[in-house]
């Protein structure tokens, strides 16, 4: 059965969308440090070196959105600090 075509034909398919389904994951996790690097590099400039309290909240968050949104609001006047951005709803 192995030596079979539709056999091996199953076998590339069952690999092509196992890489594929990597390659989404990997993208989807390069899009959150990417994000987090922004985060860090724009934050560090306006409010000042994170702590490793702020590195780690900003490892726990893996929703991109949530990350975008976050590096929208390091330009709103009414956030002075690290802790004020985290907190934001």
């Amino acid at each position: 059965m192995r030596e079979s075509t539709t056999y091996q034909a199953i076998l590339r398919e069952g690999r092509e969308e196992g890489r594929e389904e990597g390659r989404e994951e990997g993208r989807e996790e390069g899009r959150e440090e990417e994000a987090r690097r922004f985060l860090r590099r724009l934050g560090g400039k306006r409010f000042g070196a994170p702590t490793s309290t702020v590195l780690a909240a900003l490892e726990r968050i893996a929703d991109v959105e949530r990350l975008e949104t976050l590096g929208e609001r390091i330009v709103d006047p009414n956030v002075a600090s690290w802790d004020q951005l985290l907190e934001s709803p």
